[in-house]
């Protein structure tokens, strides 16, 4: 935001108190949620290396899944009052994304209850955990950077960047499967 109120690289766009309140919501929810992410992974680490904390890990994950489909939700009820009717391919790709990351959490749930081996549900959290603060940092990114409107740039592939590698395809892949480039 510039001094006269508007947007940097638009002139005299001014930027509305609802949308100022919106972005301070987000960026106020997502570090509420990086102390929730940052724990569990801390729980998770210790699984990996000793196997203790094993059934902290597996509540953990619930509570993470609740929480992010609350703040979800949440932000996109902020999102369609903002950009429902201005910008509705923004509105199309951040609901894309969330879509993407609720099948996420929905499957890493399942192996919270599920037999799965402690390490590797450790392993799939930090997986996780590091998806979720990369597309965390990046849409915060987007809303300051404000460069399409009034809540920023597109969303779409926003995980990609520092993505972890896999063997087969030696390409760099999110955990929803997703190359980049």
């Amino acid at each position: 935001i510039n001094a006269k109120g508007g947007v940097l690289g638009q002139k005299f766009t001014t930027v509305t108190a609802e949308v100022l309140d919106a972005r301070e919501r987000v960026i106020h929810e997502h570090g509420r949620l990086r102390g929730h992410l940052f724990a569990l992974q801390a729980i998770a680490r210790d699984v990996a290396l000793d196997g203790s904390r094993e059934d902290e890990l597996r509540d953990g994950v619930r509570r993470l899944c609740v929480e992010m489909i609350r703040h979800l939700e949440t932000e996109e009820q902020l999102l369609v009052r903002l950009l429902g009717t201005d910008r509705p391919e923004r509105l199309e790709r951040v609901q894309a994304e969330h879509a993407l990351q609720r099948r996420l959490l929905g499957r890493t749930l399942e192996r919270s209850v599920a037999s799965t081996a402690p390490v590797e549900l450790a392993l799939v959290t930090n997986e996780v955990v590091l998806t979720l603060l990369r597309d965390m940092r990046e849409e915060e990114r987007e809303l300051v950077a404000d460069d399409e409107g009034p809540l920023g740039g597109p969303v779409s592939g926003s995980v990609r960047v520092g993505a972890p590698v896999t063997a087969a395809a030696k390409e760099p892949e999110d955990a929803f499967g997703r190359r980049a480039g």
